[in-house]
């Protein structure tokens, strides 16, 4: 029914994804049906599942939730809406949003390798605008200047700098074939730099490879051996410069971070591994402090990687989880390495779940390296390799009041100390193995330290948002319907009144009343995927066929983008429970919300007439909606509301 009425929406106009992104950093173009399309095709369920444990409960699967401290699981993926959501912190999303949010990447980083996976070219979207471009220039640029590195340290003209590269890296034993695998290059003096990176001077200063002065542009990167960093697929992007003269500070230099480049997501010399030692996972790697620490585990035939800052990250300790079954850490004996190592130990006691990788660490002797120590004695390394210690135990033995132990107050404080860091602990054996660890070490009984674990409030995780409180005021059948209809967007074509939805339903039955009449024109449909562009090029008639995956798919998507910017006590009503399956019962529940919305239409026109204000257009409005209230009350009967 067209109301001619001119009453004006009462929510406001919905924020897009792709609105967000454009009023957030001005970065992308891309349209909204192109991003849904690729997180459409991703696989939620095996995204989330590489890290963390999922066990199926009905429809969905359920686990410990990676956002906030829990000791009982309140994190539930659900594979049929691509959503995951967490009723313990509120934490939801998609693929797309989890990839981000777990992994703290970039949007663009993420939805290029969603895009690729999905065989979506965004090329054309991304080259749209001036800020596009330089993030679409930094990772050829980044490529360009590490060959120019590599090619400047191979350039066989006598020139003394770079024969001084070359006696460097030979005085700490790099081979030929060990610069080959980690792309080692040499940069000389600004000039040349500059002329032969010509054509990326805007995306190396974006990157950091190059400042900008008055007179212009000139090389960050002089007279140092170039280390390229690459990301798991063997990208590079980021450059790190050693200094060759003693007096150029600092010692190690390093490119920005860019929306391709968080020094917290990788991990120096694990693609080199990957590719050396296993292409896919590796059965053990050695992770060191240092970048030349790693290359010479290499000349050992150890895999090995390192840390791009002071102490490991939890996107670089999950990097690990998912290749590899056993790191041993290597820390320097000294008080920055044993401080690294706690902090290391303390991440593991508040992340791990399970037992699929094993970690240990070894702790050398103060003033020693893992490369000084690789080039003089290897043999002496290996053997003090062996003898690693589980890093449970090596968190235990090395806390603050652990040289106090002979002394009751001694005890007490360790107890103390070591509970305190135990209260974190997500996985319920791990906590008792460490309870039982600290009872041994103090004496005390494990019951004791268990009472008093228990008493202490458990910590609030930073990624954990107040919990919402649950309101009364949610319409119970409009929840129901929203499930059903994200579960099978079809469904919409059962809201026969949209408008009247939208003019006087709250914030969620608006809501529905928009998608549906979107849905419904068409215009939330899903881009072709490149399997169906194939399927309307075979013979017969695949078109409706086609049509019908596209706007199930559009649908679904929208729907879950719109939901997510209400207040998040509706989701969680949504995701607690799992849909009804049956259409009649769609049916009488849009009915039922039709008959609310029309009968609070009805009693505003019906005191517009008590008070002899009604016009001939409101009266012809008031009889239909007698009408269209007589059939939603007869269409609903059948439903418990």
């Amino acid at each position: 029914m067209d109301w001619v009425m001119s009453i004006q929406y009462k929510c406001s106009p919905f924020f897009t994804f792709e609105q967000y992104l454009m009023s957030d950093k001005g970065l992308l173009s891309i349209p909204q049906d192109v991003i849904d399309n690729a997180i459409d095709q991703a696989d939620i369920l095996s995204i989330v599942q590489a890290d963390v444990k999922l066990k199926k409960s009905g429809r969905d699967y359920v686990g410990l939730c990676p956002f906030h401290k829990e000791r009982s699981p309140s994190f539930s993926v659900s594979p049929e809406k691509q959503f995951y959501y967490c009723f313990g912190c509120g934490a939801g999303g998609n693929a797309l949003e989890f990839m981000k949010d777990f992994h703290n990447r970039s949007f663009i980083s993420v939805i290029q390798e969603l895009a690729d996976q999905a065989r979506i070219d965004l090329t054309p979207y991304l080259m749209s605008a001036q800020n596009d471009r330089r993030t679409m220039n930094l990772l050829p640029a980044l490529q360009a200047a590490c060959t120019l590195f590599q090619d400047s340290l191979s350039d066989i003209t006598p020139n003394p700098k770079v024969e001084f590269a070359w006696q460097y890296l030979m005085g700490r034993q790099v081979t030929q074939e060990l610069i080959d695998r980690f792309a080692i290059g040499y940069a000389g003096y600004g000039p040349k730099i500059l002329g032969e990176l010509a054509d990326h001077h805007i995306a190396l200063m974006e990157a950091g490879v190059f400042g900008e002065k008055d007179h212009g542009p000139f090389s960050m990167f002089r007279n140092r051996i170039i280390l390229p960093i690459r990301d798991i697929k063997g990208k590079t992007v980021a450059l790190t410069g050693r200094a060759l003269d003693p007096e150029d500070a600092p010692k190690y230099l390093n490119s920005k971070e860019t929306p391709s480049f968080n020094k917290t997501n990788l991990l120096y010399g694990f693609y080199e591994s990957l590719k050396a030692f296993g292409p896919h996972s590796l059965e053990e790697i050695f992770v060191v402090e240092g970048q030349f620490d790693v290359i010479a585990h290499h000349m050992i035939d150890l895999p090995s990687a390192g840390a791009l800052g002071s102490s490991i990250s939890i996107q670089q300790l999950r990097l690990l989880r998912r290749h590899t079954s056993h790191v041993t850490f290597v820390f320097d004996g000294d008080k920055a390495g044993l401080k690294a190592l706690i902090s290391t130990c303390i991440l593991l006691l508040e992340s791990l779940t399970d037992n699929d990788v094993t970690f240990d660490m070894v702790i050398l002797e103060a003033g020693d390296d893992p490369h000084q120590l690789i080039t003089t004695d290897p043999d002496a390394y290996r053997a003090r390799l062996e003898n690693r210690q589980p890093w449970l135990d090596a968190l235990l033995d090395n806390l603050e009041n652990s040289p106090h132990l002979q002394t009751q107050d001694g005890r007490m404080a360790y107890a103390n100390e070591a509970i305190e860091l135990i209260q974190q602990t997500r996985d319920p054996l791990l906590r008792y193995q460490a309870l039982e660890k600290v009872a041994e070490k103090t004496g005390f009984p494990v019951k004791l330290l268990d009472e008093k674990l228990e008493a202490m409030p458990l910590p609030r995780s930073g990624h954990a948002k107040v919990k919402p409180t649950p309101t009364k005021s949610l319409n119970e059948a409009s929840i129901r319907l929203t499930r059903m209809v994200w579960d099978n967007p079809s469904l919409s074509k059962q809201i026969s009144e949209p408008q009247l939805w939208i003019d006087q339903g709250d914030e969620l039955v608006a809501l529905l009343g928009t998608w549906s009449q979107q849905h419904q024109a068409g215009e939330l449909d899903a881009s072709l995927t490149p399997e169906e562009e194939e399927k309307l090029e075979q013979p017969g008639d695949w078109s409706r066929h086609v049509a019908i995956k596209r706007r199930h798919r559009g649908g679904a998507a929208a729907l879950g983008r719109m939901l997510k910017e209400l207040p998040p006590q509706y989701m969680e009503q949504l995701m607690r429970d799992e849909p009804e399956s049956l259409e009649t019962t769609a049916i009488s529940l849009c009915w039922h919300i039709t008959g609310i919305c029309a009968r609070k239409l009805m009693q505003e026109l019906s005191r517009k007439a008590g008070l002899g204000i009604m016009t001939a257009e409101e009266r012809m409005n008031f009889s239909q909606l007698v009408v269209i209230n007589r059939t939603a009350m007869n269409r609903s009967k059948a439903i418990d509301t």
